[in-house]
Protein backbone atom coordinates (compact mmCIF):
# COMPACT_ATOMS: atom_id res chain seq x y z
CA UNK A 1 0.00 0.00 0.00
CA UNK A 2 1.25 3.55 -0.96
CA UNK A 3 1.83 6.18 1.59
CA UNK A 4 3.25 8.88 -0.10
CA UNK A 5 5.21 10.23 -3.58
CA UNK A 6 7.30 13.60 -3.59
CA UNK A 7 9.02 14.53 -7.41
CA UNK A 8 11.15 17.17 -7.76
CA UNK A 9 12.69 19.07 -11.14
CA UNK A 10 10.88 16.50 -13.43
CA UNK A 11 8.68 18.00 -16.33
CA UNK A 12 6.56 20.36 -15.49
CA UNK A 13 7.97 20.01 -11.36
CA UNK A 14 10.89 21.88 -10.66
CA UNK A 15 10.58 22.40 -6.70
CA UNK A 16 9.85 19.08 -4.73
CA UNK A 17 5.83 18.34 -4.09
CA UNK A 18 4.49 15.43 -2.35
CA UNK A 19 1.36 13.46 -2.49
CA UNK A 20 0.44 11.87 0.80
CA UNK A 21 -2.51 9.48 1.48
CA UNK A 22 -1.81 9.29 5.09
CA UNK A 23 -5.21 10.62 6.17
CA UNK A 24 -5.75 13.54 8.12
CA UNK A 25 -6.94 13.08 11.81
CA UNK A 26 -7.92 17.26 11.96
CA UNK A 27 -10.65 16.34 8.90
CA UNK A 28 -12.03 13.63 10.89
CA UNK A 29 -14.53 15.63 12.75
CA UNK A 30 -15.83 17.72 10.30
CA UNK A 31 -15.72 15.64 7.20
CA UNK A 32 -15.95 12.33 8.68
CA UNK A 33 -16.62 9.44 6.04
CA UNK A 34 -14.39 7.25 8.29
CA UNK A 35 -14.99 4.99 6.16
CA UNK A 36 -12.77 6.06 3.11
CA UNK A 37 -9.67 5.30 5.02
CA UNK A 38 -8.31 1.79 6.91
CA UNK A 39 -5.58 1.33 9.62
CA UNK A 40 -2.41 -0.05 7.84
CA UNK A 41 0.00 -2.20 10.18
CA UNK A 42 1.45 -0.24 12.80
CA UNK A 43 -1.36 2.12 13.41
CA UNK A 44 -0.85 4.45 10.13
CA UNK A 45 -4.38 5.46 8.53
CA UNK A 46 -4.85 6.04 4.75
CA UNK A 47 -6.64 7.02 1.89
CA UNK A 48 -8.30 4.41 -0.19
CA UNK A 49 -9.11 7.09 -2.79
CA UNK A 50 -6.89 10.24 -4.02
CA UNK A 51 -8.60 12.21 -6.88
CA UNK A 52 -6.35 15.51 -8.29
CA UNK A 53 -7.93 18.29 -9.97
CA UNK A 54 -6.82 21.11 -12.45
CA UNK A 55 -6.62 22.78 -15.44
CA UNK A 56 -5.32 21.36 -18.59
CA UNK A 57 -1.82 21.71 -18.57
CA UNK A 58 -1.87 21.96 -14.76
CA UNK A 59 0.57 19.21 -14.25
CA UNK A 60 -2.17 16.44 -13.21
CA UNK A 61 -1.01 13.88 -15.74
CA UNK A 62 2.44 14.51 -14.97
CA UNK A 63 2.37 13.37 -11.31
CA UNK A 64 1.32 10.23 -12.44
CA UNK A 65 4.27 10.39 -15.11
CA UNK A 66 6.43 10.74 -12.54
CA UNK A 67 5.62 7.49 -10.95
CA UNK A 68 5.84 5.33 -14.16
CA UNK A 69 9.18 7.14 -14.67
CA UNK A 70 10.38 5.54 -11.46
CA UNK A 71 8.10 2.42 -12.01
CA UNK A 72 10.09 1.80 -15.46
CA UNK A 73 13.41 2.83 -13.51
CA UNK A 74 13.40 0.11 -11.05
CA UNK A 75 11.58 -2.43 -13.45
CA UNK A 76 13.69 -1.94 -16.49
CA UNK A 77 16.43 0.05 -16.63
CA UNK A 78 18.98 -2.28 -15.19
CA UNK A 79 17.81 -4.69 -18.07
CA UNK A 80 17.03 -2.05 -21.16
CA UNK A 81 19.96 0.43 -20.78
CA UNK A 82 23.17 -0.85 -22.26
CA UNK A 83 26.66 0.94 -20.39
CA UNK A 84 27.23 4.61 -21.09
CA UNK A 85 23.46 5.08 -22.24
CA UNK A 86 21.88 8.17 -21.16
CA UNK A 87 18.68 7.95 -18.97
CA UNK A 88 15.86 9.34 -20.63
CA UNK A 89 15.15 11.88 -18.16
CA UNK A 90 13.09 15.47 -18.63
CA UNK A 91 13.84 17.76 -16.16
CA UNK A 92 12.15 21.07 -15.47
CA UNK A 93 12.63 23.27 -18.85
CA UNK A 94 11.57 26.57 -17.96
CA UNK A 95 14.47 27.12 -15.64
CA UNK A 96 17.83 26.73 -17.09
CA UNK A 97 19.21 26.26 -13.71
CA UNK A 98 16.87 23.03 -13.46
CA UNK A 99 18.71 21.02 -16.23
CA UNK A 100 22.06 21.07 -14.03
CA UNK A 101 20.42 19.43 -11.36
CA UNK A 102 18.83 15.94 -10.83
CA UNK A 103 15.62 14.48 -11.08
CA UNK A 104 14.52 13.62 -7.84
CA UNK A 105 11.56 10.95 -6.70
CA UNK A 106 10.85 9.13 -3.45
CA UNK A 107 8.23 6.58 -2.96
CA UNK A 108 7.29 5.43 1.00
CA UNK A 109 5.17 2.48 1.50
CA UNK A 110 3.97 -0.61 3.25
CA UNK A 111 5.05 -4.64 2.35
CA UNK A 112 4.84 -7.36 4.53
CA UNK A 113 4.73 -5.65 7.66
CA UNK A 114 7.62 -2.89 6.91
CA UNK A 115 7.95 0.45 5.77
CA UNK A 116 9.95 1.26 3.10
CA UNK A 117 11.34 4.58 1.97
CA UNK A 118 13.24 4.54 -1.69
CA UNK A 119 14.62 8.01 -3.28
CA UNK A 120 16.63 8.05 -6.24
CA UNK A 121 18.08 10.92 -8.25
CA UNK A 122 18.73 10.90 -11.70
CA UNK A 123 20.54 12.85 -14.49
CA UNK A 124 20.93 11.90 -17.99
CA UNK A 125 24.38 10.78 -17.49
CA UNK A 126 23.12 8.47 -14.43
CA UNK A 127 22.30 8.14 -11.07
CA UNK A 128 23.54 10.42 -8.89
CA UNK A 129 22.19 9.45 -5.42
CA UNK A 130 19.80 6.45 -4.32
CA UNK A 131 18.58 5.15 -0.89
CA UNK A 132 16.48 2.58 0.58
CA UNK A 133 15.69 3.00 4.27
CA UNK A 134 12.96 0.05 5.89
CA UNK A 135 10.98 0.42 9.48
CA UNK A 136 9.20 -2.35 11.62
CA UNK A 137 5.85 -0.62 10.82
CA UNK A 138 4.42 1.78 13.63
CA UNK A 139 8.12 2.27 14.29
CA UNK A 140 9.59 5.69 13.39
CA UNK A 141 13.33 4.82 14.00
CA UNK A 142 14.29 3.69 10.06
CA UNK A 143 17.29 1.31 9.16
CA UNK A 144 19.36 2.20 6.10
CA UNK A 145 19.75 -1.22 4.40
CA UNK A 146 21.68 0.78 1.29
CA UNK A 147 23.09 4.55 0.33
CA UNK A 148 24.22 5.52 -2.88
CA UNK A 149 26.35 8.89 -3.91
CA UNK A 150 28.97 10.38 -5.93
CA UNK A 151 31.21 8.71 -3.13
CA UNK A 152 29.92 5.21 -4.16
CA UNK A 153 27.83 2.58 -2.45
CA UNK A 154 27.31 1.77 1.09
CA UNK A 155 25.48 -1.20 2.04
CA UNK A 156 24.29 -1.55 5.45
CA UNK A 157 24.22 -4.79 7.52
CA UNK A 158 20.84 -5.51 7.60
CA UNK A 159 21.49 -6.13 3.32
CA UNK A 160 23.81 -8.46 2.83
CA UNK A 161 22.53 -9.47 -0.06
CA UNK A 162 24.01 -6.21 -1.59
CA UNK A 163 27.50 -6.78 -0.47
CA UNK A 164 28.97 -8.40 -3.45
CA UNK A 165 27.09 -6.08 -5.81
CA UNK A 166 28.61 -2.59 -5.86
CA UNK A 167 31.13 -3.26 -8.45
CA UNK A 168 28.30 -4.93 -10.63
CA UNK A 169 26.34 -1.76 -10.69
CA UNK A 170 26.56 0.68 -13.83
CA UNK A 171 26.05 4.16 -13.25
CA UNK A 172 22.95 4.68 -15.14
CA UNK A 173 21.09 1.25 -13.65
CA UNK A 174 19.83 1.51 -10.29
CA UNK A 175 21.93 -0.83 -7.14
CA UNK A 176 18.12 -2.04 -6.03
CA UNK A 177 17.66 -3.65 -9.60
CA UNK A 178 21.05 -4.96 -10.19
CA UNK A 179 20.53 -7.03 -6.63
CA UNK A 180 17.76 -8.63 -7.75
CA UNK A 181 18.91 -9.68 -11.07
CA UNK A 182 21.86 -11.31 -8.31
CA UNK A 183 18.54 -13.05 -6.71
CA UNK A 184 18.44 -10.81 -3.66
CA UNK A 185 15.64 -12.21 -1.59
CA UNK A 186 14.72 -8.72 -0.35
CA UNK A 187 15.14 -6.67 -3.60
CA UNK A 188 13.25 -9.05 -5.35
CA UNK A 189 10.33 -8.67 -3.21
CA UNK A 190 10.27 -4.80 -3.25
CA UNK A 191 10.72 -5.25 -7.40
CA UNK A 192 7.57 -7.54 -7.32
CA UNK A 193 5.98 -4.69 -5.11
CA UNK A 194 6.76 -1.78 -7.83
CA UNK A 195 5.56 -4.90 -10.91
CA UNK A 196 2.33 -5.82 -9.09
CA UNK A 197 1.40 -4.23 -6.80
CA UNK A 198 2.08 -0.33 -8.34
CA UNK A 199 -0.57 -0.14 -11.24
CA UNK A 200 -0.82 2.70 -13.95
CA UNK A 201 -3.18 3.25 -15.94
CA UNK A 202 -5.17 5.58 -18.65
CA UNK A 203 -8.55 6.38 -19.55
CA UNK A 204 -7.80 6.85 -23.06
CA UNK A 205 -5.94 3.97 -23.37
CA UNK A 206 -9.66 1.78 -23.59
CA UNK A 207 -7.41 -1.16 -25.68
CA UNK A 208 -5.18 -2.06 -24.23
CA UNK A 209 -7.87 -2.13 -20.73
CA UNK A 210 -9.85 -3.90 -22.98
CA UNK A 211 -7.63 -6.63 -23.90
CA UNK A 212 -7.47 -7.41 -20.21
CA UNK A 213 -10.82 -7.44 -19.64
CA UNK A 214 -11.33 -10.15 -22.46
CA UNK A 215 -8.59 -11.88 -21.22
CA UNK A 216 -10.07 -12.52 -18.15
CA UNK A 217 -13.71 -13.25 -19.28
CA UNK A 218 -12.25 -15.81 -21.57
CA UNK A 219 -10.88 -17.69 -18.55
CA UNK A 220 -14.08 -17.59 -16.48
CA UNK A 221 -12.88 -15.44 -14.33
CA UNK A 222 -15.33 -12.41 -13.00
CA UNK A 223 -18.15 -12.38 -14.99
CA UNK A 224 -20.78 -12.17 -12.99
CA UNK A 225 -18.76 -9.31 -11.25
CA UNK A 226 -18.68 -7.60 -14.19
CA UNK A 227 -22.03 -7.72 -15.10
CA UNK A 228 -23.17 -7.10 -11.50
CA UNK A 229 -20.79 -3.45 -11.85
CA UNK A 230 -23.10 -2.93 -15.17
CA UNK A 231 -26.43 -3.29 -13.33
CA UNK A 232 -24.96 -1.03 -10.78
CA UNK A 233 -24.21 1.50 -13.64
CA UNK A 234 -27.15 1.15 -14.95
CA UNK A 235 -25.68 0.15 -18.72
CA UNK A 236 -28.86 -2.32 -19.32
CA UNK A 237 -26.49 -5.23 -19.54
CA UNK A 238 -27.56 -8.71 -18.68
CA UNK A 239 -25.41 -10.87 -20.49
CA UNK A 240 -21.67 -10.24 -22.04
CA UNK A 241 -19.17 -12.89 -23.32
CA UNK A 242 -15.69 -12.85 -25.13
CA UNK A 243 -16.17 -15.25 -27.99
CA UNK A 244 -13.11 -17.34 -29.51
CA UNK A 245 -11.97 -16.48 -32.25
CA UNK A 246 -11.15 -20.54 -34.33
CA UNK A 247 -9.20 -20.84 -36.93
CA UNK A 248 -11.75 -21.72 -39.03
CA UNK A 249 -12.96 -18.02 -39.12
CA UNK A 250 -9.65 -16.90 -40.65
CA UNK A 251 -8.81 -16.62 -44.58
CA UNK A 252 -6.37 -18.85 -44.99
CA UNK A 253 -4.06 -16.02 -47.06
CA UNK A 254 -3.39 -14.43 -44.11
CA UNK A 255 0.47 -13.67 -42.73
CA UNK A 256 1.29 -16.13 -40.08
CA UNK A 257 2.36 -13.54 -37.29
CA UNK A 258 -0.97 -11.89 -38.08
CA UNK A 259 -2.95 -15.13 -37.74
CA UNK A 260 -1.36 -15.74 -34.27
CA UNK A 261 -2.12 -12.40 -33.27
CA UNK A 262 -5.93 -12.73 -34.03
CA UNK A 263 -5.99 -16.32 -32.55
CA UNK A 264 -4.36 -14.79 -29.29
CA UNK A 265 -6.73 -14.64 -26.14
CA UNK A 266 -5.77 -10.84 -25.90
CA UNK A 267 -6.93 -10.24 -29.31
CA UNK A 268 -11.19 -10.29 -30.28
CA UNK A 269 -14.16 -8.77 -29.23
CA UNK A 270 -16.77 -8.48 -26.59
CA UNK A 271 -20.90 -9.41 -27.26
CA UNK A 272 -22.82 -8.16 -24.76
CA UNK A 273 -26.99 -9.08 -24.26
CA UNK A 274 -29.43 -6.70 -23.29
CA UNK A 275 -33.10 -7.87 -22.77
CA UNK A 276 -35.82 -7.46 -25.38
CA UNK A 277 -39.39 -5.91 -24.42
CA UNK A 278 -42.60 -5.97 -26.47
CA UNK A 279 -45.36 -3.08 -27.14
CA UNK A 280 -46.38 -2.53 -23.55
CA UNK A 281 -42.92 -3.29 -21.58
CA UNK A 282 -43.13 -7.58 -21.11
CA UNK A 283 -39.51 -8.95 -21.39
CA UNK A 284 -39.62 -10.75 -24.00
CA UNK A 285 -36.19 -12.63 -24.33
CA UNK A 286 -32.50 -11.20 -25.43
CA UNK A 287 -30.51 -10.14 -27.99
CA UNK A 288 -26.81 -9.53 -29.11
CA UNK A 289 -25.34 -6.88 -29.75
CA UNK A 290 -21.64 -6.48 -30.94
CA UNK A 291 -19.62 -4.32 -29.08
CA UNK A 292 -19.03 -1.80 -31.91
CA UNK A 293 -22.54 -0.61 -31.13
CA UNK A 294 -22.35 0.13 -27.93
CA UNK A 295 -21.73 4.01 -26.76
CA UNK A 296 -18.08 5.26 -26.13
CA UNK A 297 -19.15 5.26 -22.32
CA UNK A 298 -20.37 1.79 -22.17
CA UNK A 299 -17.26 0.78 -24.22
CA UNK A 300 -14.74 2.23 -21.45
CA UNK A 301 -16.99 0.96 -18.56
CA UNK A 302 -16.58 -2.46 -19.36
CA UNK A 303 -12.92 -1.84 -20.65
CA UNK A 304 -12.07 -0.19 -17.09
CA UNK A 305 -14.02 -3.50 -15.18
CA UNK A 306 -11.64 -5.60 -15.32
CA UNK A 307 -8.77 -4.07 -14.16
CA UNK A 308 -10.49 -2.65 -11.59
CA UNK A 309 -11.98 -5.87 -10.07
CA UNK A 310 -8.02 -6.98 -10.37
CA UNK A 311 -7.12 -4.07 -8.05
CA UNK A 312 -9.87 -4.34 -5.50
CA UNK A 313 -9.31 -8.09 -5.20
CA UNK A 314 -5.32 -8.17 -5.24
CA UNK A 315 -5.48 -4.82 -3.05
CA UNK A 316 -3.23 -3.10 -5.12
CA UNK A 317 -2.35 0.76 -5.63
CA UNK A 318 -4.03 1.84 -9.28
CA UNK A 319 -2.88 5.43 -10.55
CA UNK A 320 -5.54 6.12 -13.54
CA UNK A 321 -4.92 9.09 -15.40
CA UNK A 322 -8.14 10.51 -17.30
CA UNK A 323 -10.40 8.80 -15.44
CA UNK A 324 -13.43 10.92 -16.50
CA UNK A 325 -12.87 10.57 -20.58
CA UNK A 326 -15.83 9.27 -22.41
CA UNK A 327 -17.44 8.17 -18.87
CA UNK A 328 -20.84 9.48 -17.44
CA UNK A 329 -20.76 11.20 -14.18
CA UNK A 330 -22.68 8.88 -12.51
CA UNK A 331 -20.30 5.84 -13.99
CA UNK A 332 -17.01 7.93 -12.25
CA UNK A 333 -18.98 8.17 -9.21
CA UNK A 334 -19.94 4.29 -9.35
CA UNK A 335 -16.06 3.86 -9.88
CA UNK A 336 -14.58 5.78 -6.96
CA UNK A 337 -17.57 4.46 -4.58
CA UNK A 338 -16.34 0.88 -5.57
CA UNK A 339 -12.92 1.94 -3.25
CA UNK A 340 -15.27 3.41 -0.55
CA UNK A 341 -17.90 0.33 0.10
CA UNK A 342 -17.59 -3.44 0.44
CA UNK A 343 -16.28 -3.93 -2.73
CA UNK A 344 -13.19 -3.49 -1.42
CA UNK A 345 -12.28 -5.28 1.74
CA UNK A 346 -8.91 -5.42 1.15
CA UNK A 347 -7.96 -1.69 1.06
CA UNK A 348 -7.14 -1.20 -2.41
CA UNK A 349 -6.31 2.37 -3.60
CA UNK A 350 -6.99 4.86 -6.40
CA UNK A 351 -4.91 7.81 -7.21
CA UNK A 352 -6.74 9.36 -10.14
CA UNK A 353 -6.55 12.92 -11.90
CA UNK A 354 -9.76 13.52 -13.62
CA UNK A 355 -12.03 16.90 -14.68
CA UNK A 356 -15.25 15.60 -13.12
CA UNK A 357 -16.20 18.44 -10.96
CA UNK A 358 -19.27 16.19 -9.85
CA UNK A 359 -17.11 13.88 -7.68
CA UNK A 360 -16.05 17.36 -5.74
CA UNK A 361 -18.99 16.20 -3.23
CA UNK A 362 -18.59 16.39 0.76
CA UNK A 363 -21.26 13.12 0.86
CA UNK A 364 -18.25 10.99 -1.53
CA UNK A 365 -14.82 12.59 -0.61
CA UNK A 366 -13.21 13.87 2.30
CA UNK A 367 -11.17 17.28 2.03
CA UNK A 368 -8.11 15.67 2.12
CA UNK A 369 -8.76 12.99 -1.02
CA UNK A 370 -8.60 15.95 -3.00
CA UNK A 371 -5.54 17.51 -4.22
CA UNK A 372 -4.94 20.03 -7.21
CA UNK A 373 -2.34 21.31 -9.05
CA UNK A 374 -1.73 24.73 -10.58
CA UNK A 375 0.65 26.41 -12.03
CA UNK A 376 2.77 29.50 -10.45
CA UNK A 377 4.02 32.18 -12.49
CA UNK A 378 7.04 30.73 -13.59
CA UNK A 379 5.05 27.77 -15.23
CA UNK A 380 6.00 24.87 -12.41
CA UNK A 381 3.77 22.72 -11.12
CA UNK A 382 2.32 23.02 -7.29
CA UNK A 383 0.46 20.15 -5.44
CA UNK A 384 -1.62 21.00 -2.56
CA UNK A 385 -4.67 19.62 -0.67
CA UNK A 386 -7.96 20.39 0.02
CA UNK A 387 -7.73 19.65 3.59
CA UNK A 388 -5.36 22.85 3.64
CA UNK A 389 -8.35 25.40 3.79
CA UNK A 390 -10.19 26.50 6.84
CA UNK A 391 -13.73 25.63 5.01
CA UNK A 392 -17.14 26.28 6.76
CA UNK A 393 -19.50 23.65 7.49
CA UNK A 394 -21.60 24.87 4.35
CA UNK A 395 -18.59 24.80 1.94
CA UNK A 396 -19.81 23.57 -1.33
CA UNK A 397 -16.70 22.16 -2.72
CA UNK A 398 -17.94 21.83 -7.06
CA UNK A 399 -19.35 25.21 -6.62
CA UNK A 400 -16.21 26.68 -5.18
CA UNK A 401 -13.93 24.84 -6.98
CA UNK A 402 -15.74 26.27 -9.98
CA UNK A 403 -15.35 30.44 -8.64
CA UNK A 404 -11.75 29.79 -8.03
CA UNK A 405 -11.62 29.52 -4.80
CA UNK A 406 -9.32 26.64 -4.36
CA UNK A 407 -7.28 27.88 -7.20
CA UNK A 408 -6.08 25.22 -10.26
CA UNK A 409 -8.75 26.54 -12.83
CA UNK A 410 -8.34 27.81 -16.08
CA UNK A 411 -7.57 31.33 -15.92
CA UNK A 412 -9.65 31.80 -19.59
CA UNK A 413 -9.84 35.29 -21.16
CA UNK A 414 -11.71 36.48 -24.32
CA UNK A 415 -11.09 33.80 -26.80
CA UNK A 416 -11.94 36.06 -29.99
CA UNK A 417 -11.45 39.82 -29.88
CA UNK A 418 -14.86 41.60 -29.28
CA UNK A 419 -12.93 44.30 -32.25
CA UNK A 420 -12.54 41.46 -34.87
CA UNK A 421 -16.11 40.24 -35.11
CA UNK A 422 -17.61 43.56 -35.29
Amino acid sequence: MLIEFSVENFLSFNERVTLSLVAAPEVDATDGLIENTFEAPGGIRLLKSTLIYGANASGKSNFIKAVKFVRWLVLDSAKDTQAGEPIKVTPFRLDPVAAERESSFELIWMLNGSRYRYSVSVRSAGVAEEHLFRAPAGVDLEVALFRRDASGIDVGDEFPEGRDVVTKTRANALFLSVVAQFNGSESQKIIAWFREQLGIASGLEDERLLGFTMHQLREGAWTQEILRLAREADLGIVGISAPEIGPEMLPGNLREELRNLILSKEYGTLVVRRKMFDSVGRPTGEVEFKWGDESAGTQKFIALAGPLLDVLKSATTLLLDELDARLHPRLCRAIVRLFHEESNPNNAQLVAATHDTNLLDRQLLRRDQIWFTEKDARGATKLYSLAEFDLPAEARYERDYLLGKYGAVPIIGELVNPEDVK
